[in-house]
């Protein structure tokens, strides 16, 4: 049976529980850990607006998929976050992923965000690899997905946050401060302007 482990961080003094397989192997004791509460991903990145919730939501449901050790639906799930990035943030027109990312690549986003190859590329490899996830593939080589190769989607997942809201916010608090700091004037900005705006 599962081991239950209670530990306790000595900074914060908040509890974790551990639930941990153990067995012998060939003269060797092996642990396995099957789960962790609370999750240990860190899973929280402020970077994501609140709004649309799906957003959160589509990303939560993929770390979840993560730490169960389901590849297979953490990596449709970042598929679905990257849809909704695509739809309800850039702005692209209702259709299929591929069209979505297509369109893209053509026309300005709502945003109005110079998207780089590798947002385009990473997009890319996401949906390439969540259809695997999703359809029966031919290939027996793609027909089962990895705990590495849902992580490395985690990371082109991470990469595709960071240039979408990480970077604009970044750039847009240290224009922000240096104007006001150094009372610089310029045309249709306002340094009074609520954090939450952005000027036009």
């Amino acid at each position: 049976l599962p081991i239950l482990y209670q530990l306790q961080c000595p900074g914060c003094k908040h509890f974790a529980i551990w639930v941990v397989y153990s067995f012998q192997s060939q003269g060797d004791r092996l642990h396995y850990r099957l789960l962790s509460l609370p999750g240990e991903s860190g899973a929280e990145i402020p970077e994501l607006p609140p709004d649309p919730p799906s957003l959160r939501l589509a990303y939560d449901e993929a770390i979840r998929g993560l730490e169960a050790n389901n590849p297979m639906s953490a990596c449709v799930m970042f598929r679905r976050g990257l849809q909704i990035i695509t739809r309800d943030i850039l702005g692209a027109p209702r259709a299929k992923l591929h069209q979505e990312l297509d369109w893209l690549t053509k026309n300005p986003n709502q945003l109005s965000l110079r998207l780089s190859w590798d947002f385009h590329s990473n997009a890319y490899i996401i949906k390439e690899v969540s259809n695997q996830g999703a359809h029966a593939d031919e290939d027996l080589d793609l027909i089962e997905l990895t705990h590495d190769d849902a992580m490395a989607l985690y990371q082109l997942f991470l990469e595709i946050v960071h240039e979408v809201f990480s970077i604009p916010a970044a750039r847009e608090a240290a224009r922000r401060q240096l104007v006001k700091r150094r009372k610089i004037s310029i045309p249709g900005f306002k340094v009074s302007i609520p954090e939450t705006q952005v000027p036009t």
